[in-house]
């Protein structure tokens, strides 16, 4: 059984991101943000290879920055 878990918030956009515990709850840390330099990576070599070099999400995940976790005091707004 999959299971899902409330990973990220934004309060302005009334919006919450449910995530798969198994793929992206990472030793307690969400890992819903995309490394996008290292997606772009895995995306050439993939098609470099022909296809034979392939790649997934847990590849190219990158940590959820605090201030955008379910229940930050920040509700999915960046401090910056």
């Amino acid at each position: 059984l999959v299971r899902y878990g409330l990973a990220t918030e934004h309060a302005h956009s009334c919006c919450v991101l449910l995530a798969r515990t198994d793929k992206y709850l990472v030793d307690g840390e969400w890992w819903t943000w995309i490394d996008y330099e290292r997606f772009h990576d895995l995306v050439e070599r993939y098609h470099e290879s022909g296809g034979a070099e392939t790649f997934t999400t847990e590849d190219y995940r990158a940590p959820t920055p605090p201030w955008a976790v379910y229940g930050a005091e920040e509700k999915g707004f960046s401090p910056n």
